[in-house]
């Protein structure tokens, strides 16, 4: 009965600007949809509605800016010394000593991130790809589960996502927090970082997933192969 004042409603707020219920001028109306929209009028049901999508849609763009002016900060800064211990598949790095190469960093965690599933297979064949050609990739651990953390709970996590490369553990967060969150909790965990030879961060996917076909991964691909060409 609602539906098509929603989505008047959301076709105004979409074009943006300030609005007046009472100015609504109805040209055509049905018998079926009359009723509906002269008693939102008289009751200010739509002007109720329009102001909380309007502070919606402006907290969201808010935060879209916010986050692109922050990601804009952090690219093309010298990434900070990790703070990791507990390391797989390797002596304990630190990235000074991986100057001369390019450094693909992806934050993951347990079974219940499907984006953290579906990208380790990307990490795995961008490993095989390039290992031979500079690129090191690595994977710190962050601990989400509401069970106690357990090294051999991560090491069985690694071992059944395949990994090969060294994989490290984040305890308490401590350099997301310091590299990305900043305790600000909206932002996604399951962040890759990529560094060029210098150690300066030039590319970052803030989250999500990255599947062989779509355009994240080619996109994260090229920008691999753009830092493995630069001496």
């Amino acid at each position: 009965m609602h539906t098509f004042p929603i989505i008047l409603l959301i076709f105004l707020v979409g074009c943006g600007g300030e609005y007046d219920t009472a100015e609504f001028v109805w040209e055509q109306k049905t018998d079926s949809t009359k009723t509906v929209l002269d008693m939102a009028l008289k009751t200010g049901w739509m002007e109720k509605q329009g102001k909380e999508l309007m502070e919606k849609a402006k907290q969201f763009y808010h935060d879209k800016l916010h986050k692109e002016k922050e990601e804009t900060i952090i690219l093309n800064t010298n990434a900070p010394e990790w703070t990791v211990s507990d390391w797989l598949n390797s002596k304990p790095l630190t990235l000074n000593e991986l100057h001369g190469k390019v450094v693909l960093i992806r934050w993951w965690t347990g079974p219940t991130c499907p984006y953290c599933i579906n990208s380790s297979v990307a990490l795995n064949e961008f490993h095989e790809m390039y290992k031979n050609d500079g690129l090191q990739v690595i994977g710190f651990y962050h601990h989400k589960s509401r069970i106690p953390f357990d090294q051999n709970t991560v090491n069985e996590y690694a071992e059944n996502l395949m990994f090969k490369f060294p994989v490290a553990v984040d305890h308490n967060w401590k350099t997301i927090n310091a590299w990305w969150l900043q305790d600000d909790r909206r932002k996604w965990t399951s962040v890759s970082f990529l560094l060029d030879r210098k150690g300066i961060i030039r590319y970052i996917h803030p989250g999500g997933q990255y599947v062989k076909g779509d355009g994240v991964y080619e996109k994260l691909q090229q920008e691999i192969e753009k830092l493995l060409k630069e001496k």
